[in-house]
């Protein structure tokens, strides 16, 4: 069995060519595009949702993907070492990170045509986003407009552009003859994913106490 070509981790799902064209016709997933059990639920989740609670299928319901949870976490982390950091040294570093992340992202996310997620979630930054990262932000209130646009752009960023399995697993599927170029970029965001993982032997363990007190 071949693995999910959603995640690009688990399994595809066993199930007869009759029930995949019945998920295809009824538009739950692309024309031969086959998924594990877990990326099949969440695609059917909304359905489930509405017929439990009787909602009206014009209500949407938005069910964020394992890699928008995962991701959030580090874009949490991330902010909060940056307000964290009160050494020039450390902030002009985590400054420089910051600005080729958030570079990168953009330019992985128009090669894969997800460009205009980050767009939305950027319109809609207010309701989806503001909440979580409000109080963040309002800490910062030094921060440069420019820096922070990067990391606005950051905290919008589709997961999967932060997981590398899920975006490989899409451009086998979808842009195969992108496949090199889109990999040169996603070696580079992992570049500087190391980066940022590398900040407490760079700079000691006292800058992450610090990142906490900002949580």
């Amino acid at each position: 069995t071949k693995n999910c070509q959603a995640c690009g981790k688990h399994r595809q799902a066993v199930l007869s060519d009759e029930e995949w064209r019945k998920l295809e016709n009824e538009h739950i997933i692309d024309y031969d595009e086959r998924l594990c059990h877990l990326c099949l639920l969440k695609r059917l989740l909304d359905r489930f949702i509405h017929k439990i609670l009787g909602l009206e299928n014009r209500i949407r319901i938005t069910v964020p993907s394992t890699s928008d949870l995962g991701a959030t976490w580090f874009k949490v982390s991330l902010v909060s070492l940056y307000l964290a950091s009160k050494n020039r040294d450390i902030r002009q570093y985590i400054e420089s990170i910051i600005w080729e992340l958030a570079k990168c992202l953009k330019e992985l996310a128009r090669e894969c045509d997800l460009d205009w997620r980050i767009e939305e979630w950027k319109e809609r930054y207010e309701e989806h986003l503001q909440p979580l990262f409000i109080t963040l932000f309002n800490l910062g209130k030094d921060i440069r407009d420019d820096l922070k646009e990067d990391l606005v752009t950051i905290v919008c960023a589709p997961g999967d552009l932060f997981d590398p399995e899920s975006i490989r697993a899409l451009i086998s599927r979808k842009y195969p003859n992108r496949k090199e170029k889109i990999e040169k970029s996603i070696e580079a965001i992992e570049r500087i994913l190391e980066r940022i993982y590398e900040i407490p032997e760079k700079y000691g363990e006292k800058i992450i106490d610090e990142a906490k007190k900002v949580l």
